[in-house]
């Protein structure tokens, strides 16, 4: 299943599965660079003069705010999943089945 179509329908299922992904996003070599990309643009936003760029100096905070914005989503696709595992994991131990009452994805 496509993660637009997961985003759509967002089921549990579906949030541990975005999870999953915004998680290797945000780890290892593709996080390091995600990061450093991130910290360059919002660098070169903040040290820049508004007179030498193409955009205000409004456009240019709305940047600075949408970067924030991203590595929070980001962040919190990560939380919920975790969350949402770690609740599956305790209903697993109550019930005694290895997927919970209902099955559904491992991790």
């Amino acid at each position: 299943m496509r993660l637009e179509e997961r985003m759509k329908r967002n089921s549990n299922e579906d949030q541990i599965e975005i999870g999953l992904v915004a998680e290797g996003l945000a780890q290892g070599n593709q996080g390091e660079l995600l990061k450093m990309l991130i910290a360059g643009i919002e660098k070169e936003a903040k040290m820049r003069k508004v007179s030498d760029t193409s955009y205000s100096a409004e456009e240019a905070l709305g940047i600075l705010i949408g970067l924030d914005l991203l590595t929070e989503r980001i962040d919190q696709c990560v939380d919920i999943k975790n969350q949402l595992v770690a609740e599956k994991k305790a209903e697993a131990q109550t019930t005694g089945s290895p997927g919970g009452a209902g099955g559904g994805v491992e991790v």
